[in-house]
């Protein structure tokens, strides 16, 4: 059986890791996201054999997505199809909703390959990494953060501070851990600094930092290393910003 890219959109966490348990224990590699913004971002970095799309709520919004990955395809020319695939019971048809498969469950790894395998000529070799351009990305987006705190000038400082005491023990975390090669760790942190970043809303960050938690969980020495070469240069840029808008 062949090692498939799986992107897992599945908002509830124990769900979530039950079945990113057994596609990992299937020799799979396995990305999650909670809400299909996430997901977006994930295809922005790289290409995936199969979206895997579970939980209920999601069965009103899966015509709409499958019609957008589509055109994100179409849009990249290079005629590669992602499968979809749901274990949510939409009430559509395949034909309605745009997706591959659905499977019933409980979740079988097994299943899930021999149904994304069948589905389309999936992809034997490992995804490359997409090009992005980060730099089109704003550095810090004020208006929206001080929307999320509720325009809460005490709340935005306590946040503000939080992360700037944070950043730097957290950026020698991941470099020590790229050095002894503990991409899990890799991994671990720059996921949370990506929601630290989301939180903050610095898009052009919490997209490397995506970058950075998908390279480690591929173990790529090389590509961490200039994913975070590249953080760090972010969060250089993103810390006058914070600073100028905390005492503003």
């Amino acid at each position: 059986m062949s090692k498939l890219r799986v992107l897992l959109i599945e908002s509830d966490l124990l769900e979530a890791a039950t079945i990113s348990d057994a596609l990992s224990e299937a020799d799979h590699f396995v990305l999650t996201a909670s809400v299909f913004d996430e997901a977006f971002e994930a295809l922005s970095v790289q290409r995936w054999d199969a979206i895997l799309v579970s939980g209920s709520h999601y069965s009103e919004t899966l015509a709409q997505f499958a019609v957008d990955i589509r055109k994100i395809e179409g849009n990249s020319g290079d005629g590669l199809r992602t499968v979809l695939v749901s274990l949510a019971p939409s009430g559509l048809s395949l034909s309605e909703t745009g997706f591959d498969a659905v499977l019933a469950r409980p979740f079988e790894a097994p299943v899930f390959a021999r149904t994304v395998e069948s589905c389309a000529g999936v992809r034997k070799s490992s995804a490359r990494v997409l090009p992005y351009v980060t730099a089109e990305l704003p550095v810090f987006e004020p208006d929206a953060f001080a929307e999320q705190v509720a325009f809460d000038p005490d709340l935005s400082r306590e946040i503000i501070d939080l992360f700037l005491e944070e950043r730097g023990e957290q950026l020698a975390q991941i470099s020590q851990a790229l050095a002894a090669r503990d991409f899990p760790s890799v991994s671990r942190i720059a996921h949370t600094m990506k929601g630290s970043f989301g939180t903050l809303h610095a898009p052009r960050a919490r997209l490397r930092a995506q970058e950075l938690e998908v390279a480690a969980k591929e173990a790529d020495i090389d590509c961490c290393g200039r994913l975070l070469a590249a953080l760090e240069e972010d969060v250089e840029h993103l810390v006058p910003e914070l600073l100028e808008h905390r005492n503003s």
